[in-house]
């Protein structure tokens, strides 16, 4: 006689960027094994996968594909998964920096961090589609989780190049229109590698002013009683 299935409960999220609802279910104990297993081996590439894979078996809605939603909306599915998993908050530890008699507080104490506590913190005046000048046109994509979660071993600048580039959804000129998935990524990188100081800055700036998924909260030091305002985006501990 078989052992009894265990059916896990669903809860509806909304999605981010969109506003959209999704279902999902909590992340299993034999999933977050996945998982601690990755963090244990500090292999980016397999923490990667593993953070992924979890978020996928867990979406019980067919209409989401987590190797092409922006990545701030993973790292909000992949948190409020583990909140209705293991709990929706975290204690850490902050520093008092108020300074009192000219000289710094520098109390700590614990503030608990809780998931619904969340915003997506978004620049309405950043727009997407971007004159770099020369009769070119950019029309920039908001990159997927695991482009800006690889670091690699490349300098800043080379990785700003390389999330530039994954971000690049088309180019025109000339009113013909370039779609970047019709190129290899060598292509779009040496097109970014090419352009002139003025023209990366503009795209730069896109990237510099990605929407941010933050957790504010606040939290009184216990000794100079200051109140403090506290934006949050290590997510590491909600691991």
């Amino acid at each position: 006689m078989p052992l009894p299935q265990n059916d896990l409960p669903t809860y509806e999220l909304k999605v981010p960027s969109t506003n959209n609802m999704i279902v999902v279910r909590p992340f299993t104990v034999g999933e977050e094994r996945i998982l601690l297993l990755a963090l244990e081996s500090k292999d980016e590439n397999e923490i990667i996968q593993a953070t992924k894979q979890i978020v996928k078996a867990c979406i019980v809605s067919e209409d989401i594909n987590v190797d092409a939603v922006p990545f701030f909306d993973m790292d909000y599915i992949f948190i409020a998964l583990r909140a209705k998993s293991v709990g929706p908050s975290v204690e850490t530890k902050f520093t008092c920096l108020n300074v009192v008699d000219d000289k710094e507080c520098g109390t700590r104490f614990p503030v608990k961090i809780d998931i619904v506590d969340y915003v997506v913190e978004k620049d309405a005046t950043i727009a997407s589609e971007i004159d770099i000048g020369n009769g070119i046109l950019v029309k920039m994509k908001y990159p997927t989780y695991a482009v800006m979660k690889s670091t690699g071993n490349e300098d800043n600048l080379m990785r700003k190049i390389k999330i530039i580039a994954n971000s690049i959804e088309y180019i025109m000129k000339a009113k013909k229109v370039h779609t970047m998935k019709d190129f290899e990524r060598d292509e779009v990188i040496r097109f970014v590698e090419n352009l002139s100081q003025e023209q990366f800055n503009k795209l730069e700036h896109w990237i510099n002013n990605f929407p941010s998924f933050v957790i504010k909260t606040t939290a009184t030091c216990p000794k100079c009683k200051y109140e403090h305002n506290i934006r949050y985006d290590d997510f590491s501990l909600f691991f």
